[in-house]
């Protein structure tokens, strides 16, 4: 059960999980990379609840599967080997 101002949706078509991150990336810098696909709801980087570090993966959330950009997200995977090489250097 959700708390109070939790939405209960199903988020299976829009969030995506993205690995392999470099350890400095932060929430701000993966939303602004993946806002050129999407109107992003939130895009949040894992971290160690201990020493508050990144670990190398996180989630972005769109609004809206009609908002999210699929051909050109491959298009731009395909550019690349690694999203990494390309997103928050």
């Amino acid at each position: 059960m959700a708390g109070p101002g939790v939405t209960n949706r199903d988020t299976t078509f829009i969030k995506l999980f993205v690995g392999g991150l470099p350890y400095h990336t932060t929430d701000d810098t993966l939303k602004a990379h993946f806002d050129q696909y999407g109107e992003i709801e939130e895009a949040v980087v894992i971290t160690d609840r201990v020493t508050n570090k990144s670990k190398g993966y996180g989630f972005v959330s769109f609004f809206s599967l009609l908002l999210f950009q699929p051909v050109s997200f491959r298009q731009a995977l395909l550019k690349s080997p690694t999203w990494a090489s390309y997103c928050c250097s």
